[in-house]
């Protein structure tokens, strides 16, 4: 059996919005802090040095040796992922984003352009941050301008890509013992706690084995807007009716990790 070797590389080589969750009134007090946390505008810049970096990887990397190269974001930092991607021509074979509040240039995984790659999602349904983007860039612009853009003269940071049709691999991110979107990002920031679901699956995919996570019933499935339907017959003293098939589709979005039992989120997911 052949051993292969990893290196893990933290990159911090851009300037990331400066924000800080647990001050909120701060946040809504200085315009420039909402500027840069709500809008794309760094992450665009940051993607352009990221994708250079990721890239020089290849350059210098030894002929003949077979490699795999994952690229993980977190928060904003996903958006700087997909945007790296999208905008600037990283190269890669997986991308993973973990709690997103939108991928900005990519609206899909196409967009990413990952020749037989795949992107991966893990989306906590707890992770307030993680919902940001599940009214896309249009609502936020929206409101934006009403109140004379204060974030600027574009808000938003994109697409969901925990969301259905955006083409990407949801695994399970759940956090133990939390049952209730936390308005305070508690659990924004728990993927890389040891022993959650989302460290679990990271590592599979950091190693080349995204494709254990089916097996291994680590799949989730994606957010989707909540669908209403109406009875195919009804009952009558004359007999059943049959009724026309009606499918309304609500703007609502509901996430089915909701409704997975509280025993079945743990904390033991350790590499034994």
């Amino acid at each position: 059996m052949r051993l292969d070797s990893t290196s893990v590389i933290a990159w911090m080589g851009y300037d990331a919005p400066a924000f800080e969750f647990q001050s909120l009134e701060a946040a809504v007090t200085d315009p420039t802090k909402l500027q840069q946390v709500g809008t794309p505008w760094m992450a665009r810049q940051g993607g352009a040095v990221l994708a250079a970096d990721v890239n020089g990887l290849a350059v210098t990397h030894e002929g003949g040796t077979p490699s795999h190269v994952t690229v993980i974001g977190h928060s904003y930092g996903s958006t700087t992922v997909a945007d790296a991607f999208a905008n600037s021509g990283m190269r890669a074979n997986d991308a993973v984003l973990i709690g997103c509040p939108g991928t900005d240039l990519a609206p899909s995984a196409a967009d990413f352009h990952l020749n037989g790659g795949r992107v991966y999602v893990g989306a906590a349904s707890t992770d307030a941050i993680s919902w940001i983007a599940e009214s896309g860039s249009a609502v936020p612009n929206w409101v934006n301008d009403a109140l004379g853009a204060p974030l600027g003269p574009l808000a938003g940071l994109g697409t969901d890509p925990a969301h259905e049709g955006f083409g990407s691999v949801r695994f399970r991110a759940e956090v133990a013992g939390t049952h209730n979107v936390t308005p305070w990002f508690n659990d924004h920031s728990h993927y890389y706690n040891k022993g959650s679901e989302a460290l679990h699956n990271i590592t599979e995919i950091t190693v080349g084995h995204g494709d254990h996570l089916a097996r291994e019933g680590m799949l989730a499935p994606h957010r989707a807007e909540e669908r209403i339907s109406s009875p195919t017959q009804i009952r009558t003293p004359f007999g059943t009716i049959p009724l026309p098939h009606v499918e309304v589709t609500t703007p609502a979005t509901v996430d089915p990790e909701w409704d997975r039992p509280g025993d079945s989120v743990t904390s033991d997911h350790d590499f034994k």
